[in-house]
């Protein structure tokens, strides 16, 4: 089952619907009982491996320095590639 963001075109209501992902995707807006149409989302994340250093999602480092001064705070480790 998975959660999916629903929008209603007369009334803006939005809501969510938890439905199996082999369900047709409809829903009904509990407010004024118009049909909803489901809204696509994003999401990102980004993952550095270069040098075989797993940084973790969203770490920028400028120069190698800045990220090794920040590995030797961290409990993050060397991977190998």
């Amino acid at each position: 089952m998975a959660i999916y963001p629903y929008r209603c075109d007369k009334c803006s209501r939005d809501l969510e619907v938890m439905q199996s992902p082999q369900e047709a995707h409809e829903a009904t807006c509990p407010s004024c009982g118009d049909r909803c149409r489901r809204v696509y989302t994003t999401f990102g994340i980004s993952v550095d491996f270069r040098d075989g250093l797993d940084v973790g999602a969203g770490r920028h480092f400028n120069t190698k320095r800045e990220r090794e001064n920040f590995l030797s705070q961290s409990n993050l480790r060397r991977v190998k590639t």
